[in-house]
């Protein structure tokens, strides 16, 4: 099948096959065994239009091009992925579905019975405790791959805890049980309607109600759930056996707590509400929004009430009332315990008085984006919040990334015309690989409407409007079209978190108070001074200053790598800690079966998890993200040592002749040697390929002394050889921080190796090399060291490719007819051979020579080829059957050995025939028995024919006497 065809087919199953596969899966939680009877019969389709052998590894094909495998999914992977997108999409945009989804997720979690979120629960043990559903499923598959979704503290909803050293009653048992025991008591604490220690303890927070450790439940001890509980049915004795231990385990046979509980939290949620209050002798119950009162069974009784409720009106009363468990018994009511209503009380809340009240109600999350701020006295405050009454407030952002220090900052200033003005500055966390100028930017326009929706608030704007400027174009077109809909999956940037606060701040503003970006270009006072620009110029080059100036804050407000999830955001999802807020679908798929990717390396490659963290990873998924999906399969054959050479062919049978290199006809052609073969054209070529990969280096700026190093090490790879003793002078010429970079970027690739330098896994500390030599220049060029080293390693990959190119031109040609008439020059040298040298075949196949060489020679391709497979086959036949002769001939001591084995068989055969009628020993009492009967019979004397008379003593003929 021609390349056309091949590609055409590959877009049918990239655009139709697999969207048609995937999308009704949507709404389904399929596991791995689910989807196997699809993916195993596509994968072997995938790898034939991909160009690959059917045997070639899973965990490369299915691997992201940044472990260089080919970057195509498996069906459950894309599946599982495909669900978390949807999930945060909804819960991202507030919609219906997103209630539905807090439904099923609080269900869950009172399940858990845990207060942590169950999200960041192992999948086991605690996956077993719960019901199965589309969420959970998410859970389950997402956990185990290191894959974690985190929400803000609001948008989901926990158990918090009720009392002072309370704990939950699932966090203690899985501390002491697991599979099916924690299972049971899961289920004995579902059908009691409980999930902390303080809803099953007495109000005096000292011992375990008999009302729960038997099992009755909350109507027994006077109290109340206030969720609504799954069913769960009648429980068999035995789990409330395993309940009983479990809480004599906790707290002993007399179930009282090491630990006793203290007061109740005035700010917490009640689950489970105490019916039963005392004052003085009166019992008041609180029962479906009545309240009712019970009196004393005797005049004098303090602790027994009769069962007969009035109606109770004095409300005033219950303030001062104490809380009580009781137990009923036939008309009775009995006090079990009491305690006064001890509150904690909670942090107070803020009372507004100013602006900066305001502020600081604002969650800790959106502080830290605004950064510190200059905060005016309450004149310039007014002054700018009637400037945006007016719409003549003017607002401006920067933003600043230190590579070489791995910081990054953002500053932003509103101004009303009078020159009232706020400035704030701050830093930009994430990691290194989101910490981008991008970032920065937008953070600081999020700082800018962030201050403005606070003014809004407090000065109660109706309408108004404000101008922002900022120096990055594609954040000024982002805001100037806004989001109508966030499409989560390909979101360009790492900025999702900051475009969702953005479009929830534009929400709050409303219609009344609209806004304008616009750009402005940066750096504009090198020509001119500064009181001469422009406003919104001066303000652009005032900020960028304060960037500058951010650097130095305190220590509190300097970048940091974990980004906590945003308000608007509501769920988000991290990978070790680290916030995914770009390229969510490709970024959760490579971490889908990046543990696959890792384990294949070790084993092909050597490469262990110290060295795995050293090589530069991305910029071999940029170098493979270039090219088309069949030059990828081909450079990552060449990765992977899975290029079809001659030593490779020849090991799975394909080659019937040698492993020699087609060109050079010397060595064996591995994988090593397509990049060392001496043949003369190909030597040539080489040199060609490699003049071309320096002028592209030079092109990208590439450090002198780095583009000589490389060469120094890969040239002999090449067969391209140096001249003696070059690396020392480069060593030596070297000093000061170069010295050491080089030094150690040297030492990291030796571990790694310079050959496969060549196929794009290159040393994280070239670039950090490159980055020190770029600050350190007076002209420093435009792009970045990531970009350099992104495309240094693109550009290493196609020369390899360029390098098996040459040898598949000059082994098959360089079009299809000159590949017939190579290959059909091969197939006749191969007949050559033979008959030069006939083989020695097994009679029933019939000798070469039979036919004359000539008349082999003028076979076409297809003819030939078959012959040679015929009788290469018949060879093997013939080999095979010689094994099997030899196997048979056996030497004579051998046959001696097996005649008297076979000998000692048969006397032991005689000898068991022999026993059946005359037995030598007795067994039991029933042998013995026959053997009398038989001497009664005359049997012994048909065998000894003696006519003198005898008497038969025992049971054994030896004890016979004549």
């Amino acid at each position: 099948m021609s390349t056309g065809n091949l590609h055409a087919k590959w877009l049918s199953y990239q655009n139709v096959f697999s969207k048609k596969i995937m999308y009704p899966l949507i709404g389904h939680s399929m596991s791995v065994d689910d989807l196997k009877i699809v993916q195993q019969p596509t994968d072997r389709e995938l790898l034939h239009l991909l160009g690959l052998n059917e045997h070639f590894p899973r965990a490369v094909l299915h691997a992201s091009t940044s472990f260089g495998g080919m970057g195509c999914p498996t069906f459950h992977a894309q599946h599982v992925v495909d669900k978390v997108v949807l999930f945060l999409h909804h819960m991202k945009e507030k919609a219906e579905l997103a209630e539905v989804f807090q439904a099923s997720m609080s269900l869950t979690q009172l399940e858990c019975g845990t207060s942590k979120p169950f999200f960041s629960l192992p999948a086991d043990p605690w996956y077993d405790l719960v019901t199965p559903t589309w969420i959970n499923h998410i859970w389950q598959e997402c956990i185990q791959k290191g894959i974690e979704l985190l929400f803000y503290e609001k948008a989901f909803w926990l158990p918090g805890a009720q009392r002072e050293h309370d704990f939950t009653i699932m966090d203690l048992a899985a501390q002491l049980y697991g599979g099916s025991h924690l299972v049971r008591i899961n289920q004995c604490r579902i059908y009691l309607q409980v999930v902390y220690l303080s809803d099953i303890t007495s109000v005096d927070g000292c011992r375990i109600l008999h009302a729960y450790f038997e099992g009755k439940g909350h109507e027994a001890a006077g109290r109340e759930s206030r969720l609504n509980w799954p069913p769960i049915g009648i429980l068999p004795k035995t789990h409330w056996t395993l309940w009983k231990e479990f809480l004599h385990q906790l707290c002993g046979t007399s179930l009282r707590l090491p630990t006793p509980l203290g007061g109740w939290y005035a700010d917490s949620e009640i689950l489970t509400r105490i019916k039963f209050l005392m004052y003085e002798q009166r019992l008041i119950k609180y029962h479906q929004k009545t309240w009712f009162d019970f009196r004393p069974y005797y005049l004098q009784s303090r602790t027994r009430f009769r069962n007969a409720p009035f109606p109770f009106t004095d409300l005033h009363l219950i303030p001062a009332a104490r809380v009580v468990d009781i137990t009923e018994c036939n008309d009775s009511i009995y006090i079990v315990s009491q305690s006064d209503q001890l509150l904690i009380p909670g942090t107070p809340d803020i009372i507004v008085h100013s602006i900066q009240d305001l502020y600081q109600t604002l969650p800790r999350s959106l502080q830290r984006i605004a950064g510190v701020i200059e905060w005016p006295d309450e004149d310039t405050t007014h002054s700018l919040a009637e400037a945006i009454r007016q719409g003549n407030a003017v607002g401006a952002s920067d933003g600043s990334v230190r590579a070489h220090d791995d910081e990054a900052t953002h500053a932003w200033i509103i101004q009303a015309p009078n020159g009232a003005a706020i400035t704030g500055r701050g830093p930009v966390d994430g990691t290194s690989q989101v910490r981008t100028s991008h970032r920065a930017e937008i953070q600081g326009q999020v700082g800018i409407f962030l201050m403005v929706a606070t003014l809004v608030q407090f000065y109660t704007i109706i309408k108004g409007h404000i101008t922002t400027y900022c120096d990055n174009l594609p954040v000024v077109t982002k805001i100037q079209k806004g989001w109508q809909l966030l499409r989560l999956k390909h979101t360009k940037g790492s900025d999702t978190d900051l475009q969702v606060t953005l479009r929830h701040l534009f929400t709050q503003l409303g219609k009344g108070v609209t806004h304008k970006t616009l750009w402005v270009q940066s750096h504009q006072d090198k020509n001119m001074p500064l009181h001469s620009l422009p406003q919104e110029v001066a303000l652009n080059v005032r900020m960028d200053a304060e960037t500058k100036v951010a650097y130095d804050l305190p220590l509190e407000w300097q970048t940091q790598g974990f980004v906590d999830v945003l308000p608007a955001e509501g769920c988000a999802v991290y990978i070790a800690n680290r916030k995914i807020s770009s390229a969510l679908s490709s970024t959760l798929l490579a971490q889908w079966h990046a543990a696959e990717a890792q384990e294949y390396l070790l084993s092909r490659h050597d490469i262990d998890t110290s060295l795995f963290s050293v090589i530069q990873w991305t910029a071999m998924k940029y170098a493979l993200e270039k090219l088309n999906y069949h030059r990828r399969a081909t450079a990552v054959k060449a990765i992977h040592r899975h290029l079809p050479t001659q030593d490779k062919l020849f090991q799975q049978g394909r080659v019937t002749m040698c492993t020699l290199c087609p060109q050079c006809i010397s060595h064996p052609e591995t994988n090593a040697h397509v990049y060392s073969c001496t043949n003369k054209e190909a030597l040539q070529q080489r040199l060609i390929d490699w003049g071309d990969l320096q002028k592209q280096l030079t092109s990208l700026k590439t450090a002198l002394v780095i583009q000589r190093v490389w060469s120094i090490h890969m040239r002999p790879l090449l067969a391209l050889h140096n001249t003696p003793d070059i690396l020392e002078t480069v060593l030596v010429d070297t000093h000061g921080d170069v010295h050491f970079f080089l030094r150690a970027a040297i030492a990291e690739q030796d571990r790694i190796g310079w050959d496969k330098l060549l196929l794009g896994m290159g040393s994280s500390l070239w670039q950090s090399l490159q980055q020190h030599i770029d600050s350190n220049n007076p002209r420093p060029p435009q792009r970045t060291a990531s970009d350099w080293i992104n495309r240094a390693m693109h550009q290493l990959i196609k020369f390899s490719l360029r390098c098996w190119k040459s040898r598949n031109i000059a082994v098959h040609g360089a079009t299809f007819k000159e590949g017939k008439q190579k290959a059909l020059e091969r197939a006749r040298q191969s007949i050559r051979s033979l008959y030069a040298q006939p083989p020695s075949l097994d009679p029933q196949f019939r000798p070469i020579t039979e036919v004359p060489l000539l008349h082999r020679l003028r076979l076409s391709l297809p003819a030939a080829e078959h012959w040679l497979a015929l009788v290469n086959h018949q060879i093997r036949a013939t080999a095979h059957n010689l094994r099997i002769l030899m196997k048979q001939h056996r030497p004579i001591p051998e046959h001696f050995t097996a005649m008297e084995q076979e000998c000692q068989r048969n006397l032991a055969q005689q000898r068991r025939l022999l026993s059946r009628d005359f037995p030598r020993r007795a067994h039991s009492r029933e042998v013995q028995n026959a053997v009398k009967k038989k001497c009664a019979c005359g049997y012994i004397a048909i065998f000894r024919p003696c006519r003198a008379s005898f008497t038969y003593h025992g049971t054994h003929p030896r004890h016979v006497h004549h």
